[in-house]
């Protein structure tokens, strides 16, 4: 049988412990309305901080604050707006977009396309594929991307064989028809389509944020990495079409760090990357700008940046 006085102990001893824990939840509630009642000086201070560290955020990404801080029941009124900015920075403390350094192609080698004459050649894997089978990424040159494939093929000659390889490596070119044969401009289609065999590394076109990473619509299985250029500006490299996935929301990546592999999900008929660059859509999470009808040369520029275009100018070195 217990001691009583043991268990006067131990009731007291409960008893402080509770005590304890009720005078620190009271400082901190203390602590807390006094910094809410200096907010009105404090708020400037804290926005300031969260422009220095998330590379002064455009209008858009504080924005996106305030959706975070409604979702969660964060009132953006001036009564808790200390505690709102204080969540909302907490929550966007892993958003952190450091400025766009360089950016590289997002392979470094494809199949020598034109040099394979059957299916048994050209519906090989990555993996199943040789490096005598692989070329440099070649240049795109839209005065050869243009030539008719049947004035390359009748007669099919050695010297064709790196255009055609390069005709059917840019399968769709920036806002083409679908043709081999097509110019930029002549049709719908976003970004370019890039014929890769499946299972091909893909590497992230330059440093930025996962911004996006599920399979879904048209693109399937695809990556979204937002980028910030030093004019402040956010841009989106979309990459669709993967058969695997390196890389979840929120995740820093480096320029040239493999985030997937490619693959046929989505709306697809062979193996290929859809590459695309946009400019901000105004949607959270970003959507691929995908036109309805054929748009204009001035609204392609609002909205979107020719992926080729955008690494040259951006990039340390000559790129394809």
């Amino acid at each position: 049988m217990e001691n009583p006085n043991t268990s006067d102990r131990k009731f007291w001893e409960t008893l402080r412990r509770k005590r304890f824990h009720f005078v620190v939840i009271l400082a901190l509630v203390t602590t807390v309305l006094s910094m809410t009642i200096g907010s009105n000086l404090f708020q400037g201070d804290l926005l300031n901080y969260q422009i220095v560290q998330m590379n002064s955020p455009s209008a858009r990404r504080v924005s996106r604050l305030e959706k975070r801080q409604r979702k969660h029941g964060i009132s953006t009124g001036p009564s808790v707006s200390f505690l709102g900015d204080l969540l909302g920075l907490m929550e966007e403390g892993g958003e952190f977009i450091p400025v766009l350094q360089k950016t590289v192609f997002p392979v470094d080698r494809i199949p020598n396309w034109g040099a394979m004459r059957t299916s048994d050649q050209w519906d090989r894997t990555y993996a199943q594929m040789t490096d005598a089978d692989f070329v440099p990424v070649p240049r795109y040159d839209l005065s050869q991307l243009t030539i008719p494939m049947s004035s390359l093929t009748h007669p099919l000659l050695d010297t064709n064989i790196p255009i055609i390889t390069a005709k059917l490596f840019y399968s769709t070119r920036y806002f083409a028809a679908y043709s081999v044969d097509a110019n930029e401009y002549t049709g719908m289609h976003s970004g370019l389509d890039l014929k890769l065999p499946i299972g091909t590394p893909i590497h992230a076109i330059g440093n930025g944020l996962v911004a996006y990473a599920q399979n879904e619509g048209a693109l399937g299985l695809h990556v979204i990495i937002e980028h910030k250029l030093a004019s402040g500006e956010d841009v989106f490299s979309v990459y669709g079409h993967f058969s695997s996935v390196a890389v979840k929301v929120g995740d820093q990546v480096a320029v040239g760090q493999v985030i997937g592999t490619v693959g046929m999900t989505g709306n697809t008929t062979a193996p290929h990357l859809h590459l695309q660059v946009d400019r901000e859509t105004e949607t959270d999470p970003h959507m691929p700008w995908t036109p309805l009808y054929a748009p204009t040369k001035e609204q392609v520029a609002k909205w979107s940046i020719n992926p080729i275009t955008f690494i040259q100018d951006h990039a340390e070195k000559t790129s394809p």
